[in-house]
């Protein structure tokens, strides 16, 4: 095994020597690094541009999920108090006092298309949502560990070139 060792070393000066005898080797090499190395820096901004956009997408589906489970939740608490005074939310903080006359709601369909929902279908409406979520979650961070782990690997052969 020391005679392997040694005979690496010595297949390593003889390149060394000779890159350094002729120059043009040692231009062209060491413009080929070069140009390797800014497209591997390259990459490395791009995954990390990448991983930084997934890591907001996620970040969007998580509160968005959140938001969607409050309302869930909310549902439940209006669930037989009608005619009774409830809070009713306008957003972004704001409230007001009012009167539930029906337990039935009016509900956003997509497509500025509104329907008639009880509470209960309502709530199985927000169910699949939150499903939805759930499976877009699973695939953004699919793709985020994907994009981490190039990029690992990307980083290990920078590691493997400094020790060059």
């Amino acid at each position: 095994m020391e005679n392997n060792i040694k005979k690496d070393q010595e297949t390593e000066k003889q390149d060394n020597l000779e890159i350094s005898q002729n120059p043009e080797n040692a231009s062209e090499s060491s413009s080929e690094q070069e140009s390797y190395n800014q497209e591997d820096i390259y990459k490395m901004n791009m995954f990390e541009q990448q991983i930084n956009q997934l890591q907001k997408q996620l970040d969007m589906i998580k509160q968005t999920s959140k938001d969607i489970a409050n309302l869930r939740d909310d549902l439940d608490g209006i669930k037989g108090q009608k005619g009774k005074e409830i809070f009713a939310h306008f957003g972004r903080g704001v409230y007001a006092k009012a009167q539930l006359l029906s337990e039935d709601l009016i509900v956003d369909i997509g497509g500025k298309k509104f329907v008639k929902k009880d509470i209960d279908s309502t709530k199985e409406l927000i169910e699949g949502q939150i499903g939805k979520l759930e499976e877009a979650e699973k695939e953004v961070n699919k793709n985020l560990e994907g994009l981490q782990k190039e990029m690992m690997q990307l980083m290990s052969k920078f590691q493997g070139m400094g020790s060059l």
